[in-house]
């Protein structure tokens, strides 16, 4: 709830600097800006709105209180998101479909990223998959590392900001150098998928969680706004990533 209220104000300071800074060039007295100081006087405001959600409202460090593979990976963190989803098929299939299921099947993931990417084409990656190839593959051959893979949980991992020059040595074998891995300015993230047997195995217990952490507060400082920026959307698509899940499963 506290991260949607915060993008809600992000989003909202966001539209009003720029019905602000139109109105300095226009004034739009239908909506409520009759003269230029009145739209800076709103730019002003929005633009404090704006510096207080990212600055002021920083979150704060929390600790996985759980044994799964997530939690070696990733023990303390900042940023956070769960969904979960009851699935009426064995675990076996639904795993099955978590690792096989495409950016096609996914409602509005191709019409999400494309924003996330302004339109533009390029590379493949996991902003712009192909529609009919499983989504975790693309990940994986994109900037996405497998760091875990149980009978019950998938773990990928990815660093978000980068400071360093180049890549960082990495050694597949040995997922830990994930958990080592960390720089002045440094972000990383996770996201798995869990499964867990529910009504005496006839039914599975789905969920997926996203964790960010970021080494040091330039790192947090720099991530923060993004977060605001992209939690809606990203809220959107894991909701659908486990209906189209759910859907390959029951097929």
């Amino acid at each position: 709830m506290k991260d949607w209220l915060l993008s809600i104000v992000w989003y909202a300071s966001a539209i009003a600097a720029l019905a602000g800074s139109l109105a300095i060039v226009r004034p739009l007295p239908r909506l409520g800006l009759p003269t230029r100081p009145h739209g800076a006087v709103l730019v002003a405001i929005a633009g404090l709105l704006l510096t207080m959600n990212a600055l002021m409202a920083p979150p704060t460090l929390r600790r996985a209180a759980t044994a799964a593979a997530i939690d070696r990976l990733m023990p303390a963190y900042q940023f956070q998101e769960i969904h979960s989803r009851t699935v009426d098929a064995p675990a076996e299939r639904v795993l099955a479909a978590v690792r096989d299921v495409t950016a096609g099947e996914i409602a509005l993931f191709q019409t999400f990223t494309s924003i996330r990417r302004l339109g533009r084409g390029g590379r493949e990656s996991i902003l712009n998959p192909p529609a009919d190839q499983p989504i975790l593959t693309v990940a994986t051959r994109s900037g996405f590392h497998q760091l875990a893979k149980t009978d019950n949980e998938i773990v990928l991992g990815t660093i978000v900001v980068n400071p360093l020059s180049g890549r960082p040595s990495i050694d597949q074998s040995d997922p830990a150098w994930f958990v080592r891995l960390a720089a002045p300015g440094l972000v990383k993230a996770v996201v798995n998928f869990r499964i867990e047997p529910d009504n005496g195995g006839v039914a599975t217990r789905l969920t997926t969680e996203t964790r960010v952490f970021a080494v040091d507060t330039e790192g947090l400082r720099r991530f923060t706004p993004y977060w605001r920026t992209i939690f809606p959307g990203s809220w959107i698509l894991r909701v659908t990533w486990l209906r189209a899940i759910e859907r390959r499963a029951l097929r």
